[in-house]
């Protein structure tokens, strides 16, 4: 913030890049502040001139910003990455990144958004205390300027994004298994069949085929106009609403959530009734088959429009919370349904363009809630609880078959140890949050929360299972076994983005954290899960490159010189500042142990 007040004030147009909202509207709140306090009335002048910018403002207000932007009205930008592609921001002079974005192609694309003409420009990374900031810090020829950029991975058997993937698909050209199984991989039939059953695709013929009688034709599938999906689509996105029109809004089910109703629309009906004129004829020939399908594409485009349009690009969940300003009733912001227990749960504070409000209601049938004006000393922070359960085990990467001295008795257990990646069930629970002063850091209060029961969902990880001998080895040392696997799960984590496109800080993934108070026990292992629904595809590619990830780990750890005399590390090495249990149950000389051990076992055969 004191980066961006000062290159604004000396007439630097700057953009400052944070990597989650929360972090982009106290950055903005805190430069305004530090320009306000100014005895220069020229220095007062800037705070009109500095914007936040991110995903889930009014879709006329981040044009409104873009527009100032570009035309050079503003001085300071505070933006996420919503900013990092496909927008021109005009010319810039400065770009501050706080926090390493995550992948080396992300970082140069963002430095790239300024310095566009002839003049020099300025770029400044301020490394979080994490372990992959420092480790880029303190190794910046290896890891920015003289390293291949990370590997981009994709999940296209994603089943909560392919489904939506092959309704626009259908939309423009009808499905064909034999042929589009192609591009949309081998769970294509499995995803049309369970389309077809919920009213999302409607199975039909062309002319010649096995409609008018001839055996062995395959079938085709299109976009099914009874849906009416430029209604439900856009009943899953607060955004496509008018100021106020919450009411019932989400009283409708998810697209394809439920059988469709005996009432059929009349133009659905109409449109059956008009693939039975199409010109045809049993053996019809190629050009009589392409003119049948472009009459078919014309009927579907007369009756609905395309559900691209309604489909998110940023989020995967369908639906969103409207965040909604009591006095006036305005719309004022958007949260994904996913983060809605954790960011406007009741009791939370909640920052937009540098104003601080608090939520008062939280409505979880209409997915609304309510916010007002106010400045408390302090911001809020949830407390939370989460299970990881494996669901399915995938096929393994790797084997190892190292052996410790003296460790001969449990050659069979060792000898099956490998790096792992499958589905998994996160249950989490929100059941209190933290007032923390904003002057101290201390926590001020927690206060319960009564939410309703515990959100689950269906994800991918990768993790490696520990040996017996390791967890005695540590006792040996009188080390806690618990804390060690702990923080090398987070280590684990946080080195991942070196070689693989995905976010730690932006929560692309997260980890297993043990609670101070649990009694339950937990399966020994290191795991990384996926907090995206069905996953990103990170999973399976980090199961495969697990020794070089684990030996990373080592060299944080190592590298890291901090001392603690309670032996919990610090956040340059198995701290995490996403930690739902708040890095209560960390052992620093145990994490490094585990992880020495898992690196000689995963890479003695590789």
């Amino acid at each position: 913030a004191h980066l961006l007040a000062q290159l604004v004030r000396f007439g630097f147009k700057t953009i400052a890049f944070c990597k989650v909202r929360k972090v982009c509207e106290i950055v903005l709140e805190r430069a305004q502040e530090m320009l306000r306090k100014s005895k220069w009335k020229r220095d007062r002048e800037c705070i009109g001139r500095m914007k936040s910018y991110r995903a889930g403002y009014q879709l006329e207000q981040r044009r409104r910003i873009e527009k100032e932007l570009f035309g050079g009205r503003l001085s300071g930008v505070v933006a996420t990455s919503a900013l990092e592609l496909g927008i021109d921001v005009g010319s810039l002079d400065a770009s501050l990144h706080l926090g390493f974005p995550g992948s080396v192609s992300s970082f140069f694309q963002q430095a790239g958004r300024c310095g566009r003409g002839k003049a020099d420009s300025l770029t400044i990374l301020v490394g979080y205390g994490s372990p992959l900031d420092q480790y880029v810090v303190q190794n910046p020829e290896s890891t920015v300027f003289g390293k291949a950029f990370p590997s981009a991975v994709v999940d296209p058997e994603n089943p909560f994004i392919l489904k939506k993937h092959v309704l626009c698909a259908s939309f423009e050209d009808p499905i064909r298994l034999s042929r589009d199984a192609l591009y949309f991989g081998g769970m294509l039939p499995g995803v049309v069949q369970d389309m077809e059953e919920k009213g999302w695709l409607r199975r039909f013929h062309l002319p010649g085929g096995a409609a008018s009688g001839a055996a062995g034709q395959e079938p085709l599938f299109r976009c099914n106009a009874a849906v009416r999906w430029e209604k439900e689509l856009r009943q899953a996105h607060a955004s496509q609403h008018q100021k106020n029109n919450f009411r019932g809004a989400y009283n409708h089910p998810l697209p394809g959530s439920g059988p469709l109703t005996s009432a059929t629309p009349a133009d659905s009906r109409a449109s059956d009734a008009s693939l039975g004129s199409l010109p045809g004829r049993a053996g019809a020939s190629r050009a009589e088959e392409a003119e049948a399908r472009a009459n078919i594409q014309d009927v579907a485009l007369e009756q609905v429009r395309s559900p691209a349009f309604d489909v998110a690009l940023r989020n995967i969940n369908e639906k969103e919370y409207q965040v909604i300003f009591k006095d006036t009733g305005e719309v004022i912001d958007h949260v994904d349904e996913g983060r809605a227990f954790f960011e406007v749960y009741p009791g939370a504070t909640y920052l937009q363009q540098g104003l601080r409000y608090v939520v008062t209601y939280l409505d979880i049938h209409d997915l609304v809630a309510y916010v007002e004006r106010c400045d408390p000393p302090y911001y809020t922070s949830q407390a939370d609880h989460r299970e990881v359960t494996v669901t399915h085990i995938f096929p393994p990467a790797k084997t190892g078959a190292w052996l410790p001295d003296g460790a001969r008795g449990d050659t069979k257990t060792t000898t099956a140890v490998r790096a792992r990646h499958g589905r998994v069930m996160v249950t989490t629970s929100v059941f209190a949050y933290h007032k923390i002063s904003l002057k101290t850091g201390n926590v001020l209060e927690t206060v319960p929360l009564h939410l309703p029961p515990p959100i689950q969902m269906q994800t991918k990880a990768f993790w490696v299972d520990i040996p017996p001998w390791v967890q005695l080895e540590c006792r040996k040392r009188e080390r806690d076994f618990k804390g060690g696997v702990h923080g090398a799960a987070h280590v684990l984590a946080a080195v991942t983005p070196l070689r693989l496109l995905c976010d730690r800080h932006a929560e692309d993934l997260a980890t297993e954290c043990p609670n101070v108070k649990e009694n339950v026990r937990r399966p020994s292992r290191i795991l990384v899960y996926e907090s995206q629904k069905g996953g990103l595809g990170v999973s399976m590619m980090g199961s495969l490159i697990m020794p070089e990830l684990i030996s990373l780990a080592v060299s944080v750890v190592k590298s890291c010189p901090c001392a603690n005399e309670d032996g919990l590390g610090c956040p340059e090495c198995i701290q995490s500042t996403s930690c739902p249990e708040y890095n209560e149950v960390l052992d620093k000389e145990a994490a490094l142990l585990i992880l020495e051990c898992m690196k000689k076992i995963l890479t003695s055969n590789s």
